[in-house]
């Protein structure tokens, strides 16, 4: 299983079941990670809080068991959710449903249309390393 590729993308996180918040009016990053139990470390490696801090380093770094918490503390007006179907392969996109974003006004469409319109303009120097390819 690899990480959504708009999550990617946007956050260049490679773990899956990551969530993630950006505090538009300050311009920081919350990641979210998955809070695996040591069981987990037979079949995977289980990162630390300072081991995900480590590599990624921009990011605030926050289990995603703390993230109803956090949203609820930051109290958001609108949360906007990547949700939209993939135009090439006609797959919706994963995208959190957790069952407590029903007490948040919650804008599902608006930012996986940004996302795509973001990702399918490209610059001059991006045009000239996928000539390279």
């Amino acid at each position: 299983v690899r990480q959504e590729s708009f999550f990617y993308y946007l956050f260049g996180v490679q773990e899956t079941g990551c969530s993630a918040a950006i505090d538009i009016s300050t311009e920081k990053v919350y990641l979210f990670f998955p809070n695996f139990d040591n069981i987990y470390k037979i079949w995977m490696k289980v990162l630390s809080t300072d081991e995900l801090k480590e590599i990624y380093p921009d990011f605030e770094v926050l289990f995603v068991d703390d993230l109803e918490q956090w949203v609820k503390d930051f109290a958001p007006s609108v949360i906007h959710i990547n949700k939209g179907v993939n135009t090439d392969s006609g797959l919706t996109t994963l995208h959190p449903t957790f069952k407590w974003l029903e007490e948040y006004n919650v804008e599902e469409t608006k930012m996986h249309d940004i996302l795509a319109d973001c990702r399918s303009v490209k610059t001059p120097e991006e045009v000239k390393f996928m000539e390279l390819v």
